[in-house]
């Protein structure tokens, strides 16, 4: 059976032998239709036709319906109770699917306008239905890949004994590394970056670039390259930390360099997750 798990529950795991129930999911709608897409088009108002607007994906919408049977009829109110609470939750929590493909995705849900339905079908039996609000409307591997990049420092640079008017300043070297992303959208990428590194280094895809301020010894700065959000460990924004130039960085599907360069000799470290739409 295709693994369906939601907030750490298996609601398509068939018969536990354990508790004495058996779980079937009967229909997940939304999960393989793309979000919805608003393409924020405006008409025009002297010519045929529209201008294309900045397309965005809309949050997405996933409906789970299942059944549930009991060997007794006292196991199933604590079940109802349970599917309940994860419904009324206020904090998301990941949704993982499998596929016929043998992968298995995720996405982070909560319910949010719609209740959640219970039918009794027997004494013995009950169907549910909840529908789920996927706020970032990808779907994410399961797995996530980490790399760090190390800011190897200065490249020697020309030395002479005599004094000429014109300098050879030292070089610096890139650190690179292969992002990989199976997915077929962008994926995002959260940088954790530590010091002691210095002022105008450069995270790269080759195309855009990141230029941060200088970080001192230990310590910290998450990135959140897609969005260009700073913030120190605790959550405390560190905004000014971007400097001006930057551009939004993200890995596109099938993967992509990128490169540090700079001087310093602290790390950054990548992490990111494969990503679907």
């Amino acid at each position: 059976m295709i693994p369906v798990t939601w907030d750490g529950l298996a609601l398509n795991a068939g018969y536990d032998a354990g508790s004495g129930l058996t779980w079937v999911i009967e229909d997940v709608a939304g999960w393989l239709d793309s979000p919805p897409l608003n393409g924020n088009d405006v008409n025009r108002a002297l010519s045929d036709g529209a201008a294309y607007g900045v397309k965005t994906l809309e949050a997405r919408l996933v409906t789970l319906q299942g059944a549930i049977v009991a060997g007794r009829a006292g196991d199933l109110p604590p079940v109802r109770d349970q599917l309940a609470g994860k419904a009324a939750a206020r904090s998301p929590a990941a949704l993982t699917i499998g596929d016929a493909a043998g992968r298995t995705l995720t996405a982070s849900v909560r319910g949010d306008s719609d209740a959640f339905k219970v039918t009794y079908l027997s004494p013995l039996a009950l169907r549910w239905q909840v529908i789920l609000t996927a706020a970032d409307p990808r779907l994410y591997d399961t797995t996530a890949q980490t790399v760090t990049l190390s800011n190897t420092g200065a490249t020697g640079g020309w030395g002479y004994l005599r004094t000429y008017p014109r300098t050879y300043p030292a070089g610096t070297l890139a650190s690179t590394a292969w992002l990989a992303n199976a997915g077929n959208t962008y994926a995002p990428v959260v940088a954790l970056y530590t010091g002691p590194l210095n002022a105008g280094l450069r995270l790269t895809d080759g195309t855009n670039t990141i230029f941060t301020a200088a970080l001192a010894p230990g310590e910290q700065l998450y990135i959140q390259c897609d969005r260009l959000a700073a913030a120190a460990p605790g959550g405390a924004s560190r905004a000014s930390y971007i400097q001006p130039g930057s551009a939004p960085l993200s890995v596109n599907p099938g993967g992509e360099q990128w490169s540090l360069i700079g001087s310093g000799s602290g790390t950054v470290q990548l992490q990111w997750q494969a990503a679907w739409t």
